[in-house]
């Protein structure tokens, strides 16, 4: 039985065909395929969720097999990670006043 490929599979088809091709920041890609930044950003977080080498730089997106790269972009997502919990921690102290 053949599967249908939802919207958003698609779109992490088209988008890691093109990240294969070059760079791209999210309003590049979004207009390229059709769709809206947030849209981009979350087949981004799909296709790193699948193990796709997706980085980001100062000049967008791209596919990397350099392992120093990759560690850039892990090292950036992790602050994320830490300022977010920071944010969260600190809503968390603002309800128990």
């Amino acid at each position: 039985m053949k599967q249908d490929k939802t919207p958003m599979m698609e779109m992490g088809y088209q988008v890691m065909h093109l990240l294969l091709s070059g760079r791209y920041t999210a309003k590049q890609l979004g207009k390229m395929i059709n769709t809206n930044e947030p849209t981009i950003r979350k087949v981004i977080n799909n296709l790193r969720c699948e193990g796709i080498p997706v980085c980001t730089g100062g000049r967008g997106y791209y596919i990397s097999t350099d392992k120093g790269e990759i560690a850039k972009t892990i090292e950036s997502l992790t602050h994320r990670i830490v300022q977010m919990q920071n944010a969260v921690d600190g809503l968390m102290r603002g309800m128990m006043l």
